[in-house]
């Protein structure tokens, strides 16, 4: 009897186990790669080099945009910008609306140009920036895009 139990028990228990195998090749054809910071890119000065962003998200709280970059294994601030809301509109720059270019030191703080949200859902946002201002520390203008950025 205690064989018979044994058994059945062995059994069930191989049963369970492989009927809950997952199959990693099951709709390998349906599998969209997306990356969950979203994308974050930039040129300074009207150059052709495109810098791309490590991290970037949107502070709903803040109304501000924050991407970082990796440099020597450490992440820094690369961009800060403050908006006066997050909707989906052309943002000027000036007064509230600001963009804070801090991969150079001194800063660079463009003081002309626009930041355009173009999609916020709630949980992504993407849009464009660009700003020229007087040179800072070998920069005087900054543009670029952002897309599907984490809303946090």
């Amino acid at each position: 009897m205690k064989k018979i139990k044994l058994t059945t028990a062995l059994l069930s228990f191989t049963l369970i186990f492989f009927s809950c195998k997952k199959d990693s090749t099951a709709n390998a054809t349906n599998v969209v790669i997306t990356n969950p910071n979203g994308t974050f890119t930039w040129t300074t000065n009207g150059g052709s080099t495109v810098i791309s962003a490590d991290s970037s998200f949107y502070r709903a709280q803040f109304k501000t945009i924050f991407s970082y970059a990796k440099i020597n294994g450490i992440m820094k601030l690369q961009y800060e910008i403050n908006l006066s809301a997050g909707t989906p509109a052309t943002y000027t720059i000036g007064g509230v609306n600001a963009i804070a270019y801090t991969a150079n030191s001194p800063f660079f703080f463009p003081t002309s140009g626009n930041v355009i949200i173009t999609a916020n859902t709630g949980t992504k946002v993407s849009g464009t920036f660009s700003g020229a201002g007087t040179l800072s520390a070998g920069t005087s203008s900054v543009s670029g895009s952002f897309t599907d950025i984490p809303v946090q």
